[in-house]
């Protein structure tokens, strides 16, 4: 497999808190429990083509979120390629009866933090966009914890909303590149 920028895929070795994950989602395949999913909500209007660019952004800029992890010689490795943009759905809720938009949302959310994340394959990264009117949206994301913690969601979160106002203005994704995983957790 090589990256959509031409470049060859790098190749890493995975944390130990990785290591014990990988070993964890052996035993229990497909459990939504190694998880980490938020929703963001958002007020105003939301354009979704720059909503999606910003997350697209993120992407680029974070290489964990490209991240996969197959298994060389039995063990995981971390293999950091070059997705596309990751997908967005927008479910557009507005305009129907309010007891109807809170259970739909609340099915929403449940339906997506179970997500069984293919770790060899990826992405590990899913986000829908749920309009609930012209003003009011919720962006629920969801990642597995081989790719994010506690304190890079939070980052995630700030970022996107950063990047989604730089681009509404039509300003350019400037910045000194941000701290990899690899850098932090080596």
């Amino acid at each position: 497999m090589s990256r959509r920028d031409g470049l060859a895929p790098e190749v890493r070795a995975v944390s130990s808190v990785q290591r014990g994950l990988w070993g964890l989602g052996q035993v229990f395949p497909g459990v939504p429990d190694y998880n980490v999913c938020f929703a963001v909500r958002l007020h105003g209007p939301i354009d979704t083509g720059t909503a999606r660019a910003s997350l697209a952004e993120i992407v680029r800029r974070h290489e964990i979120l490209r991240a996969t992890f197959p298994v060389r010689e039995g063990q995981p490795i971390t293999h950091i390629d070059g997705f596309g943009p990751p997908t967005m759905p927008v479910v557009d809720l507005s305009g129907l009866p309010v007891s109807f938009i809170q259970a739909e949302s609340a099915r929403l959310e449940r339906v997506h933090a179970g997500h069984a994340f293919d770790l060899q394959l990826g992405p590990l990264l899913q986000a829908v966009l749920i309009r609930r009117d012209a003003d009011h949206h919720t962006l629920l994301i969801s990642l597995h914890r081989m790719i994010c913690d506690a304190w890079s969601t939070r980052v995630l979160v700030d970022e996107f909303l950063a990047t989604y106002e730089v681009l509404t203005k039509g300003r350019p994704v400037t910045g000194t590149p941000p701290a990899q995983y690899a850098d932090v957790m080596a």
